[in-house]
C-alpha cells in the first residue's frame, strides 16, 4: 500500500512539473527515469510506462524542446517532406513562394491585367502560353475514356495467320478505347466567322453490347478496329461542320481569346538610329545606336521624345499562324478546309501585315535607372490607343522631364544623371502584350567630358612617394639628433 502511494505521489509530481515552463526536459527525463526503475517489476508497469511516456511527450512538444525537435525531423526526413523528394527546407519554402507568385499571375491573366514591369508581364505571358495550348488543341477534354477492351489471344492468332497487319497497340492485352468530342460553336465573337468546313468522321458500334450507340473515334483508332471486326463495327463519312475563323489577333473554337503581341519602341527622335561619327572608348559606344553622345538634349526643361511602335503578333507554339486568318481550334481529319469571306480590319500595316480587328490600347513606358539605388527608378508613360499609331503607321510622343531626375540627383538620394547622361529602357506594355526592351542614353546638352591626363599615373606615384620620402628623412635627422646628443653627455665614474 505504501508503494502505491509512493507511486501516485511520484505521479503528481510529474504532472507539477509538467505544467512549469523553467523545467528542463532533462529533469523531467529523470523523474522518468526513476519511474521506469520503480516500476519495472510491479503488476501495472505497462500501464504506467506508457502514461509515463505520453507525458514525457506532451511536455516536449509544450515546451518546443530540442530534443523534440531533433525526433520531428528524423521523421520528417523519412516519411516526410524531405523523404518525398521536395528538398530542404529552404527549397520547399521557394517552391511556396513560387506557387504564390503563380497563383498571382493567374490571377492577373483571369482578370484581364497586366503589369507595369515588363519581367512581370513576361512571367504572365508564360502562364497564357500554357492556356493557351489546351484551348487550341486539347486531347485530355477531347478523348474521353468509355471503356477497356481486352484483344482476344485467338483473333490477335487469327489476325496474324491471315496475314492482316496487327497495329502495336493489338499486341497490348487492355486498350482503353477513347471516344472523340470535339467543340462546335453556335456563334462567334470578336468578329469572327461562322462557317462550314468538311470533316471525315469515323464512327463505330460495340458489337457485344445489345444497343449500344454509335461513338465517335480517331484515324487510329479506326484503323485499330479493322483487326477486330468481331467486336466493333465502325463507318466513315464525310460530314459538315460549323466552326469559327478567327481574325488575326484571335483564337479558340469562338474566337474568345486574344493571341499575343510582341512589340518594339523605335525612338525617331532623337534620331538614335542614325547615329553619328566617333570613336569606341570606355565612356561611350558609337558603334551602339542610343549609346553614343550625338543628341544632346537639354535636361533643365521637358523633352518630346518621339517613338514608333513596330508588332508583330507572337506564337510561340506553333499551332497557328499569326500572319494570317485562322480556324479557332486544331480539329481533326478537315478534308476541306473553310470558305469565307474577307475580314475588315481598323488598321493595317502594310510592311510588316499587323492588323487590329478592334479598338485596343497599349502602354508606352520610359524608365530611368537611379544608379546609387538600383532599385529605384524613375517612369514616365502615357497610354496609346491610335490604331495607327498602334500598328507603327504613324508616330507617337511622350514629354520627359528631365528636370525632375536632376531635382532628384541634387538632393543627393539619387544618381539618376552620371557622367552627363541619363540611362533608360523603353518598353510596351499591355494585356497580352510583351515587350523587347530598347535601351540606351539620353545626353545632356553643355556636359563637357573631363579630358584625360597624361600624367596622371606619375602624379599618382609622387602622391605617394613624396609623404613616404618625408617621413624617411625626417626619422634619418631625429636619429642622428638623438645620436649625436648622447655621444655629447658627460660620463662619470663612480
Amino acid at each position: 500500500m505504501s508503494s502505491q502511494k509512493q507511486y501516485i505521489s511520484i505521479l503528481f509530481l510529474v504532472l507539477f512539473l509538467g505544467t512549469i515552463e523553467s523545467q528542463i526536459s532533462k529533469e523531467f527525463q529523470f523523474i522518468h527515469d526513476q519511474l521506469q526503475d520503480k516500476l519495472e517489476d510491479g503488476p501495472h508497469m505497462s500501464m504506467f510506462q506508457k502514461w509515463i511516456d505520453n507525458l514525457v511527450e506532451l511536455y516536449e512538444i509544450v515546451t518546443d524542446s530540442d530534443d523534440y525537435k531533433r525526433k520531428s525531423r528524423i521523421s520528417h526526413e523519412k516519411s516526410g517532406a524531405l523523404r518525398s523528394g521536395e528538398g530542404t527546407e529552404a527549397e520547399i519554402f521557394e517552391k511556396i513562394r513560387k506557387l504564390e507568385e503563380r497563383k498571382k499571375y493567374k490571377k492577373m491573366l483571369d482578370n484581364k491585367q497586366f503589369s507595369n514591369n515588363p519581367s512581370e508581364n513576361q512571367k504572365i505571358y508564360e502562364i497564357y502560353l500554357e492556356e493557351f495550348k489546351r484551348q487550341v488543341k486539347n486531347d485530355n477534354i477531347d478523348l474521353v475514356p468509355v471503356h477497356i477492351f481486352e484483344t482476344p489471344r485467338t483473333e490477335k492468332h487469327f489476325a496474324a495467320k491471315s496475314g492482316h497487319r496487327v497495329l502495336q497497340e493489338a499486341e497490348l492485352q487492355r486498350n482503353v478505347i477513347k471516344k472523340l468530342v470535339e467543340p462546335y460553336p453556335t456563334q462567334c465573337y470578336n468578329s469572327g466567322k461562322l462557317v462550314n468546313q468538311t470533316q471525315r468522321y469515323y464512327e463505330c458500334t460495340k458489337q457485344d453490347e445489345p444497343n449500344s450507340e454509335k461513338f465517335r473515334v480517331t484515324l487510329e483508332t479506326y484503323n485499330f478496329f479493322q483487326n477486330h471486326t468481331r467486336h466493333y463495327q465502325c463507318t466513315t463519312y464525310l460530314k459538315e461542320t460549323p466552326v469559327c475563323v478567327c481574325p488575326k489577333g484571335y483564337y479558340e473554337y469562338q474566337c474568345a481569346l486574344q493571341t499575343q503581341t510582341k512589340c518594339f519602341v523605335k525612338i525617331t527622335s532623337p534620331a538614335f538610329y542614325k547615329g553619328c561619327k566617333g570613336e569606341d572608348s570606355p565612356a561611350y559606344m558609337y558603334s551602339i545606336p542610343g549609346f553614343d553622345p550625338c543628341f544632346p538634349l537639354n535636361f533643365s526643361e521637358p523633352q518630346e521624345i518621339k517613338y514608333q511602335l513596330i508588332c508583330q503578333g507572337q506564337d510561340d507554339t506553333g499551332l497557328i499562324d499569326v500572319t494570317r486568318e485562322n480556324v479557332g481550334y486544331a480539329y481533326r481529319d478537315v478534308v476541306k478546309a473553310p470558305q469565307y469571306d474577307a475580314f475588315h480590319y481598323i488598321a493595317t500595316n502594310p510592311e510588316t501585315k499587323f492588323s487590329i480587328m478592334n479598338a485596343e490600347s497599349m502602354k508606352v513606358q520610359f524608365t530611368f535607372q537611379d544608379w546609387k539605388w538600383l532599385s529605384q527608378t524613375t517612369k514616365f508613360g502615357d497610354d496609346v490607343n491610335d490604331p495607327l499609331l498602334l500598328t507603327g503607321q504613324s508616330e507617337g510622343s511622350l514629354m520627359i522631364d528631365f528636370s525632375k531626375l536632376e531635382q532628384s540627383d541634387a538632393t543627393g538620394d539619387s544618381y539618376y544623371v552620371v557622367g552627363g547622361r541619363a540611362y533608360f529602357e523603353a518598353d510596351v506594355l499591355g494585356l497580352y502584350v510583351t515587350s523587347f526592351t530598347s535601351k540606351g542614353f539620353f545626353d545632356k546638352l553643355g556636359y563637357v567630358e573631363p579630358l584625360a591626363d597624361d600624367n596622371k599615373d606619375l602624379i599618382l606615384a609622387l602622391e605617394i612617394a613624396i609623404p613616404l620620402a618625408v617621413v624617411i628623412i625626417g626619422g634619418i635627422i631625429a636619429y642622428c639628433c638623438c645620436v649625436q646628443k648622447k655621444r655629447k653627455m658627460p660620463i662619470h665614474d663612480d
